[in-house]
């Protein structure tokens, strides 16, 4: 067995579809993401239209929140990256964890302080 390789097959391999797949698939999430976020705006806010005493700070709370809930999404991308490139088998794992970390550290940061925007907003 090459020493590159591991059980999900050579490193650059792995790499590879990563640099190929991986703008395709950020590009599609972003955009179904957006599509969501308008679409569930929407409904909240009809929601909120039927109530008699409005909340004036409702716009501000639920942006909040919804890129609250994108933070941890990608930062539970970037957990599930790491764990992977921890049991990875490979020599070379210095591709894997960069994108691993960066996933990680910039989303840990806002995920507290949009939970303490949300809090003191109210």
């Amino acid at each position: 067995m090459d020493p590159d390789d591991d059980y999900y097959g050579s490193r650059n391999f792995f790499v590879e579809i990563l640099f190929d797949y991986g703008r395709t698939a950020a590009f599609v999430a972003a955009l179904a993401s957006t599509v969501f976020a308008l679409a569930a705006y929407a409904i909240a806010r009809s929601r909120q239209a039927r109530e008699p005493f409005g909340d004036p700070q409702f716009g501000l709370k639920f942006g909040l929140s919804y890129f609250k809930m994108m933070a941890f999404h990608a930062l539970l991308v970037g957990g599930v990256l790491l764990v992977f490139t921890v049991l990875m088998k490979s020599k070379e794992k210095a591709d894997v964890y960069r994108p691993a970390f960066g996933l990680i550290v910039p989303d840990w940061m806002p995920s507290r302080n949009f939970s303490r925007a949300i809090r003191y907003s109210s």
